[in-house]
C-alpha cells in the first residue's frame, strides 16, 4: 500500500509539474 501510494504520489507531482508548465513539456522531456 505504501509504494503504491509513493508512486501515486511521484507521479501526481510529475503529472502536476507538466501541467504547470505544459509550455514547456518538451524541453522538461529532454
Amino acid at each position: 500500500m505504501i509504494e503504491y501510494l509513493l508512486i501515486g504520489g511521484a507521479f501526481g507531482v510529475i503529472i502536476g509539474h507538466c501541467l504547470g508548465h505544459s509550455g514547456n513539456w518538451r524541453q522538461w522531456i529532454e
